[in-house]
């Protein structure tokens, strides 16, 4: 499992949370869903605490995401899933 998965799991959190996206179902893998609660549980209540209006969020989402994929590729821990992740937000920005 790519260390991008609990970047992909905060971030597709955050956007279902806020904005009714499904995208922890699409884009995470269902073995870091599985074995990593623990963090999991923790990151929820974190997010549990964010109240941004959309668009806001939307712009910090795709900030924390390629803030994160700069080091990321870097040591080649990204997997198809979170490349996928960031052309869909940066898509869907506006």
């Amino acid at each position: 499992m790519y260390e991008s998965e609990i970047f992909l799991y905060v971030a597709c959190r955050i956007l279902d949370q806020h904005t009714g996206t499904t995208f922890v179902d699409e884009f995470v893998h269902p073995l870091f869903l599985d074995h990593g609660k623990k963090p999991i549980v923790k990151s929820n209540e974190c997010i549990s605490k964010i109240l941004e209006n959309e668009q806001d969020l939307k712009q910090l989402v795709l900030d924390y995401a390629l803030n994160f994929d700069e080091k990321l590729r870097k040591n080649n821990e990204t997997s198809t899933r979170w490349t996928e992740f960031l052309r869909r937000v940066g898509e869907n920005k506006q």
